[in-house]
């Protein structure tokens, strides 16, 4: 949780974690199963991201 919370607050994930979240609509996360697809896509793709 810790790598995941350093990652989403630093600029150079920025760009990804803004694709993200701006995939997904108002009405999807109205629904508990909607935000925990977005948890799990912020996760996994915030986790095997290597900045060079």
């Amino acid at each position: 949780m810790n790598t995941f919370r350093s990652r989403i607050a630093n600029p150079i994930y920025w760009r990804r974690t803004y694709r993200i979240l701006r995939s997904y609509h108002r009405s999807v996360l109205a629904t508990p199963d909607g935000v925990g697809e977005l948890v799990d896509h912020l996760s996994g793709a915030l986790a095997g991201f290597t900045a060079n």
